[in-house]
């Protein structure tokens, strides 16, 4: 399976449905239900200006297995995401996970081609995704309690289907995730599963 590919396109497509389509402010969309209009262009001078060079946030990630029953943890890891550069054309950020550190930059292009639509970047047909449920909720993480824009759909990709679970800080319209799960099933069957805790543990 490859999750790793997965877990990434379901955060991201969470986030844009979550803070792109304005449901972190008014009324929730509750379950299903059509999303808001989106409007790309202050969806991304928003993104620039709550992520500014130098913004850090420390998140703990628990990747578990669950079969017949049973969960075990495979992997514990903490994930440090720091902006190094943010313009009104990109914002690069450097994820260090583990001793590996990868750079991701994310243009202003680029995010408009992916505003708005329900997985960023996939082929036509090549990923759906269905939201079960759009509302707000309060969540506890090491960082703290937050009162957040949450939103839980399921993914259909050829690798098999997950469930995704997000929680997006709605207090300073900022944007970051808090915390996610991602339950990802194989073709195989419903009999194992990987599942994907991520909690913000600091911001600076």
């Amino acid at each position: 399976m490859k999750f790793k590919n997965l877990w990434i396109m379901g955060v991201v497509s969470v986030a844009t449905a979550v803070v792109g389509c304005g449901s972190d402010k008014g009324s929730a969309g509750g379950q299903g239900g059509a999303a808001q209009a989106v409007n790309c262009t202050d969806a991304w001078q928003k993104y620039v200006a709550t992520h500014p060079a130098g913004k850090i946030e420390e998140y703990q990630v628990d990747v578990k297995m669950r079969q017949d029953g049973r969960e075990m943890v495979i992997r514990s890891d903490r994930e440090l995401q720091q902006v190094t550069e943010s313009s009104s054309e990109r914002v690069v950020t450097s994820v260090r996970t583990g001793g590996a550190t990868t750079s991701v930059t994310l243009t202003r292009v680029d995010f408009e081609k992916s505003c708005g639509k329900s997985v960023p970047g996939a082929p036509s047909g090549d990923a759906k995704l269905e939201v079960l449920e759009r509302s707000r909720k309060t969540v506890t993480v090491p960082a703290g309690r937050f009162d957040c824009a949450y939103l839980k759909a399921r993914m259909t990709l050829r690798e098999g289907t997950a469930l995704l679970e997000t929680w997006i800080d709605g207090n300073a319209e900022s944007g970051s995730l808090v915390k996610s799960i991602t339950e990802m099933n194989g073709e195989g069957g419903e009999s194992s599963s990987m599942v994907t805790v991520k909690e913000l543990v600091r911001r600076n």
